[in-house]
């Protein structure tokens, strides 16, 4: 992901959730107009808050966001995974705050799509579901599975070749790493590329070999579990492991977030929630 369009779009929520906050929609301003297109238009879809319609311009939109803000309370917005997508981001969010009339508690999943040209959002448009948002772009949840699998696959074979750069791109900056032989100091997972720096360390430290073989690739949406088997020769004392082992894996935006290693097959398989 592009990250001046994926740090425009965070600022862009960041600024949402402060205003949302302070029941002040002009809150906005300053960051509408550093950062959104003056033409920007926001449009809702199906259902969704008053579907089919669209607002123009800072104007607009900020009287959307205030009829939101007529309408709930204590709103607050989470975005969880960006996709991207040409000169469109896909994003994931959960939503939820208090209905002021009748004082519900509501807390739901949707989706918004950003258009971004030149270095400004153009256009936001607000789907009711990920699959609608990622059909919109042209793109499935089916396909960005077997997208994660691929990515999953080049993640091994890029450790395999010890072609560590080459490994470290498919890892996201706050990626975790929980590891079945070489865990990190009480039990914590290694956090972020120098994180796994340290395990590869670490690991050549410990042992002459460490050889994993991925045999079986699960596609589980977003995450990934891998089936294969890991060899080990301990660098003092000379003694040799072969085990099968097991990886459940996540995936956020085409990056690596959390590696879990197992040393059996069933391990993982309860990791992941699933059985023989």
């Amino acid at each position: 992901m592009s990250r001046g369009n994926g740090d425009l779009v965070r600022r862009s929520y960041a600024a949402l959730n402060a205003a949302y906050k302070s029941g002040d929609v002009n809150d906005l301003l300053p960051l509408a107009h550093e950062v959104w297109d003056p033409n920007i238009v926001l449009s809702t879809k199906g259902d969704l808050l008053a579907g089919g319609e669209e607002w123009h311009g800072y104007e607009g939109v900020l009287r959307f966001i205030a009829s939101q803000m007529e309408a709930f309370q204590q709103m607050w917005l989470e975005p969880q995974e960006f996709i991207e997508a040409g000169n469109r981001l896909v994003v994931s969010v959960r939503f939820g705050g208090r209905a002021r009339h009748t004082g519900i508690e509501l807390e739901f999943s949707t989706a918004h799509v950003f258009t971004i040209n030149d270095g400004r959002p153009t256009r936001m448009d607000l789907y009711q579901s990920k699959a609608e948002a990622l059909e919109a772009v042209g793109l499935s949840e089916q396909v960005m599975s077997q997208a994660n699998v691929e990515i999953v696959r080049q993640a091994f074979d890029a450790y395999g070749r010890h072609d560590i750069d080459g490994f470290l791109s498919h890892l996201d900056p706050g990626f975790e790493l929980h590891s079945a032989i070489v865990g990190g100091v009480e039990g914590e997972p290694y956090r972020g590329h120098e994180g796994v720096r340290k395990w590869l360390a670490n690991s050549e430290q410990s042992f002459d070999e460490l050889r994993i073989e991925p045999t079986e690739f699960r596609d589980l949406d977003d995450r990934v579990l891998v089936f294969g088997r890991i060899h080990t020769r301990g660098r003092e004392s000379g003694l040799e492991l072969d085990s099968p082992t097991g990886w459940v894996l996540t995936v956020q935006g085409g990056k690596l977030i959390k590696a879990e290693g197992f040393l059996s097959r069933l391990a993982a398989l309860e990791a992941a929630g699933l059985s023989e």
